[in-house]
């Protein structure tokens, strides 16, 4: 196996997930790079590991972006992960784990760039797509009506805002029961004004 093998790239992209979910960023985006480097390298149309790897890094750059206040870092996130969602959409079509999961990261990015009205529109398409991919009750769909609560909340539009967060806190009792941890916190999240909902209704 020489350094341009496909299973090169692959190990790559494992690796720099472990470092991201230990807050390592500068080297996960390097590892990240790497890999989507070498896959746009050995794969010359759209494939499914390039797409991958543009999502990957325009997760990591989204985080590091979110975090240390980086406009730039956060408009090359953006680019990579439209970039990821178009490839993932031809290939897969619309309704597919892969893109619903690529344009939530892309919704969070516009989220932060104050890109409202976009980051909403595609909530809400990430939020139709999951309860067809996963049903009522998965967590991600949970998540997904957090995150849409967040963007409600952001534009001022509180009693949306609300009406997203009981459909949340409804989700939660059925599944977990009223007196679950993540109940309790979506809960007293809802009745703080002075918290954005989006920060804790889900993620």
């Amino acid at each position: 196996m020489g350094p341009e093998h496909p299973d090169v790239a692959t190990s790559l992209n494992a690796l720099a997930n472990v470092l991201w979910h230990h807050s390592k960023l500068d080297e996960a985006e390097s590892l990240c790079r790497q890999a989507l480097a070498l896959r746009q390298k050995i794969y010359t149309n759209d494939h499914p590991s390039v797409a991958q790897s543009m999502s990957d890094l325009g997760f990591v750059l989204s985080l590091k972006g979110s975090d240390e206040g980086l406009p730039k870092v956060l408009k090359e996130s953006e680019k990579l992960l439209r970039g990821g969602l178009d490839m993932r959409k031809r290939l897969f079509g619309e309704l597919h784990p892969s893109v619903a999961e690529t344009a939530f990261n892309l919704a969070r990015v516009l989220e932060a760039e104050g890109q409202f009205a976009e980051a909403e529109a595609l909530f809400l398409q990430v939020l139709s797509n999951r309860k067809k991919l996963l049903g009522d009750q998965h967590p991600q769909l949970i998540n997904t009506l957090h995150a849409l609560t967040g963007v409600l909340w952001a534009q001022g539009r509180l009693s949306e805002a609300e009406t997203m967060c009981a459909q949340e806190l409804a989700i939660r009792r059925k599944r977990d029961g009223s007196h679950n941890r993540g109940v309790a916190d979506a809960l007293g999240e809802a009745w703080n004004p002075a918290q954005p909902a989006g920060a804790s209704c889900g993620s």
